[in-house]
């Protein structure tokens, strides 16, 4: 499956037969502008746009059903609209929600963060915050550790700060605005 934010669809890649290439495709889902985040749990899907948070059933041949949204209210894309999406090993759904600027202070407290909630959104908290954007992430097999990409300010060069690989752990705070790396603190704001 392969989203595609800016004609706002899932392409189903059919790979007939099995060689590793696929030969055709099928739009499975449409008109769901700026979906970036995919995650399958069963025999369904979980879709993510900058704003909302979508399932669908996933037939056995592979085909979606109709999305239904399950979160209208994910904080404003600005800078940052793509959402990864995550089923972790404790049943719950991750989202990545990038800063909605460069490097300044947040005002909304979703901002920066990955949240957790159930499948069905409930219970929807802060998972770990002080993360600029945190666009990809998965957990390692075998520790179920929580491990994901950061990007770090944009227009300071070419390895400041760096990117981050970061161990992602409950309840953690990993400094963006104010500090970077191995806790560098940021001159700049």
């Amino acid at each position: 499956y392969l989203t595609r934010p800016m004609q706002g669809d899932v392409l189903r890649l059919i790979d007939a037969d099995s060689d590793g290439i696929a030969e055709s495709h099928q739009v499975v889902a449409s008109s769901l502008m700026g979906v970036h985040g995919i995650a399958f749990r069963e025999s369904t899907v979980f879709l993510a746009t900058p704003k909302s948070v979508y399932t669908a059933a996933v037939d056995a041949n592979g085909n979606f059903g109709a999305p239904a949204e399950i979160i209208d209210d994910l904080p404003d894309g600005a800078q940052h609209p793509n959402r990864t999406l995550g089923i972790g090993p404790d049943d719950k759904l991750y989202i990545s929600v990038g800063s909605s600027c460069n490097a300044c202070a947040e005002t909304n407290p979703e901002h920066a963060t990955i949240l957790r909630m159930g499948l069905d959104a409930s219970a929807r908290a802060v998972f770990a915050r002080g993360l600029r954007n945190t666009i990809g992430f998965d957990w390692a097999p075998g520790t179920n550790e929580l491990w994901g990409m950061d990007h770090g300010s944009d227009m300071r060069g070419d390895d400041l700060p760096p990117e981050e690989l970061n161990r992602i752990e409950a309840a953690s705070d990993y400094g963006w605005p104010y500090c970077y790396g191995d806790r560098e603190i940021d001159p700049i704001i």
